[in-house]
């Protein structure tokens, strides 16, 4: 008995050896070089300013490659904090832009992200590169079907719910996505197709059975849908039929009455509950006859759920 706990012991030892060391490299490949750790202290300590010796457009890409690390710090105080400064304050070029996102695109398309910070924090990033062209647009209708579809693709294939973890910080997939989206949706250049192919992006994420959501997520997926309803693009029946699809039981379980007899059923239902009454309350509270439009294929969804 000794000598298996002495090996499993040794195995532990191994593989925490493994993930420091993996932690570690991600994190001097982020720092290496000539722009080290003091280099990105500094520059949240002076709030961003522009700095003499590297140009904004290519501070942007710097901050871009500690999206992934694993010091929370520097992943979110920093690189995305850095970020969205840079691109609110219009200092970054729409050639930069450009360059920008093709990176954090490369990164959400990065199949190997096994700690599962650098998809998350590379969708804030195309977050903030869809705000530039809502507040002042500069992408033709190709860009917004690429980043659109960008976009959806990523929430569909989203199977790490990690939320908030007090030494590692956040991963909230699913919620950053769902920025990327809100953007979208508040865009009166974006079309209804992009409309629709957002809200079945959508669809696929408002209940899933593996997890019940705990930070927020529901109402982060039902910001996009309310404002694509302020857009005046998907008509009442459409939006009818879309709650009902979403409001179904679905295969796995196959009828609403066995919502309480399976973790998969609660959670379906948790979640579900939690998407529909976060539309509800800002449906219930607006005049805009084109959200209203939303609320007797809302109520509908309610009613169905037990």
């Amino acid at each position: 008995m000794i000598r298996v706990m002495r090996i499993n012991l040794s195995i532990i030892a191994i593989i925490f050896t493994f993930l420091t060391a993996a932690q570690a490299q991600a994190q001097e490949a982020c720092t290496a070089g000539r722009y080290d750790r003091t280099f990105f202290d500094t520059l949240k300590e002076t709030d961003f300013m522009p700095m003499e010796s590297v140009s904004d457009n290519s501070l942007s890409l710097l901050l871009a490659e500690c999206l992934g690390d694993p010091d929370p710090v520097l992943r979110d105080g920093i690189a995305y904090e850095g970020l969205a400064a840079l691109l609110r304050q219009g200092r970054v070029s729409n050639a930069g832009i450009r360059r920008l996102f093709d990176k954090c695109a490369g990164f959400l398309r990065e199949k190997n992200d096994a700690s599962g910070f650098l998809h998350p924090f590379a969708a804030l990033c195309i977050a903030e590169v869809a705000r530039t062209d809502r507040i002042k647009p500069h992408f033709s209708d190709e860009e917004h079907v690429n980043i659109t579809t960008l976009a959806t693709y990523y929430l569909k294939s989203i199977t790490d719910y990690r939320g908030f973890d007090e030494i590692e910080g956040w991963r909230h997939g699913v919620a950053h996505s769902a920025d990327v989206l809100m953007q979208l949706s508040l865009n009166d250049n974006i079309s209804v197709h992009l409309h629709r192919q957002m809200l079945t992006a959508i669809a696929t994420q408002v209940s899933p059975i593996e997890h019940f959501y705990s930070y927020g997520e529901p109402a982060r997926l039902a910001r996009p849908v309310l404002f694509i309803a302020m857009q005046g693009t998907i008509t009442e029946d459409e939006w009818t039929k879309w709650f009902a699809d979403i409001s179904k039981p679905g295969p796995v379980l196959g009828s609403w009455n066995d919502v309480f007899s399976s973790q998969a059923g609660l959670a379906k239902r948790h979640n579900l509950t939690a998407f529909l009454s976060a539309l509800r309350l800002n449906v219930a509270s607006s005049d805009n006859e084109n959200v209203t439009a939303l609320m007797p294929g809302l109520t509908a969804a309610i009613r169905e759920l037990p």
